[in-house]
């Protein structure tokens, strides 16, 4: 019972409106893979909950009026760089897209997505993986459509920007370096890059890869 509670993903969130964190946190309590860390409520609270709790997910909303969602998003991340960030917004704003995903948000949905995109982004970050809905990633300029980069192929930009090695990008994705070094082929022909530094550069004026 015990393995079967650790094994679950841990989640927490921002959220100052009392109806949709307890909606949320029901939501989550119906799954079985996933579990509601205990309800902060108080978004000014949530960076020491995380710091002493150490949720696997964070929901962060990103109008929040007691502080802003993307200070607190960066404070999560560069503090707590294990714990994963999901924003959430209520509308469809390409400049809050770009800013959360560069202030280290892996996900970003609208408060209007079905609570399954919610589970699935939820799952998807906590792998490691990038999540963004289609309507955003065709607000970010369709730079994703553009480019044709998979959420796969994000990952390892981001990462070759974090890491740079390979090696160590294959460790930090669970994948063998060869595997690696055919996304980058694979993203160098998509984005028409010269070498993984340009690429790097390329994604993040776009947005694609946090700072």
């Amino acid at each position: 019972m015990n393995e079967h509670r650790q094994s679950r993903i841990r989640v927490a969130c921002a959220l100052e409106t009392p109806l949709m964190r307890q909606g949320i946190a029901f939501f989550i309590g119906t799954l079985q893979d996933m579990e509601w860390a205990d309800d902060v409520g108080d978004a000014l609270q949530i960076a020491e909950y995380c710091r002493r709790q150490a949720p696997d997910v964070v929901l962060v909303d990103l109008q929040l009026r007691t502080l802003s969602g993307l200070t607190l998003i960066r404070e999560i991340r560069q503090e707590m760089p294990v714990i994963e960030v999901v924003a959430l917004t209520t509308y469809n704003s390409e400049a809050q897209a770009r800013a959360a995903i560069r202030a280290g948000a892996k996900g970003f949905l609208t408060k209007d997505a079905m609570p399954e995109e919610l589970a699935d982004t939820i799952r998807i970050v906590h792998a490691g993986q990038i999540r963004l809905p289609r309507a955003i990633v065709q607000l970010l300029g369709r730079t994703l459509a553009k480019y044709e980069l998979s959420d796969r192929e994000i990952e390892v930009l981001r990462l070759v920007a974090e890491f740079s090695a390979t090696k160590t990008v294959a460790a930090q994705m669970n994948i063998s370096e060869e595997t690696v070094k055919v996304h980058i082929k694979h993203i160098l022909e998509k984005m028409g890059a010269r070498d993984r530094t340009h690429a790097v550069v390329m994604a993040i004026k776009q947005g694609l890869i946090p700072v």
